[in-house]
């Protein structure tokens, strides 16, 4: 961040706007952003983080024919979702991060000829 605006601040003013966008994001029709991301002429877009949302948008946009740059913190695509190996006996391992799949992690299942249910 820049020298006056501390980390804190920033997720301080950024989490109600995103708590916002989740809400109204739920308010609308996958089939309704597809068309309306299709429609327009070929942009650059940068997709903010690469968990599964991450990457079913830029997948998305991908196949609209956008220019697509996915940045990602760690070193590894996932978001919360990870195998945690660290905390247990050689061997031993957990799935962490998801607990709730909507249509599109089915649909992304299925265009890469996943089971999905």
């Amino acid at each position: 961040m820049g020298a006056g605006f501390s980390r804190r601040a920033f997720l301080q003013a950024a989490l109600p706007a995103s708590s916002a966008l989740a809400f109204f994001s739920t308010s609308f029709r996958r089939d309704s952003l597809i068309s309306a991301a299709t429609s327009t002429k070929p942009q650059k877009v940068i997709v903010v983080g690469a968990g599964l949302a991450g990457l079913i948008a830029a997948f998305e946009l991908m196949q609209s024919g956008h220019d697509v740059t996915l940045l990602e913190a760690r070193m590894r695509p996932g978001g919360r979702i990870h195998t945690m190996r660290d905390q247990f006996s050689d061997g031993l391992y957990a799935e962490a991060g998801a607990y709730d799949f909507t249509d599109a992690y089915v649909l992304l299942c299925q265009r890469c000829f996943l089971p999905s249910r």
